[in-house]
């Protein structure tokens, strides 16, 4: 899949929160890790109410679009913890799930979604 998307996706709210979302992981990941890991868990607690498919995947839509004007890197790790931010500027939840991804091919790769669900793949 494309690290950035060429389609608006959203409503001018979750756009406005998948820009600062964005932009806050960015600086989140040049800080130490544990940093980030307690941003992110701050960010779960935050969110009062879980997000529904559709709407996480608009969200995530909606920070890779803001994605195409970092010149910099804005990949997987990247969009996904700007769409955890941005969820919990709404007062939504989103659970980040960090790790290898071991089929071919091979890569680490970051995700949205409840831990209970199979990785894509599978």
């Amino acid at each position: 899949m494309e690290a950035y998307s060429t389609t608006r996706t959203g409503t001018l709210g979750e756009r406005v929160a998948a820009a600062a979302g964005l932009a806050l992981a960015l600086v989140l990941l040049r800080l130490p890790f544990r940093h980030t890991v307690r941003a992110a868990r701050l960010a779960r607690r935050v969110g009062r109410r879980r997000l529904d498919a559709g709407r996480a995947a608009a969200l995530v839509g909606a920070v890779r679009h803001t994605a195409r004007l970092w010149p910099g890197r804005a990949a997987c790790l990247e969009t996904s913890l700007g769409a955890v931010l941005a969820a919990a500027f709404l007062g939504r939840r989103l659970t980040w799930c960090l790790g290898p991804r071991f089929s071919p091919p091979a890569c680490g790769i970051s995700r949205l979604g409840p831990p209970s669900r199979p990785w894509p793949g599978r």
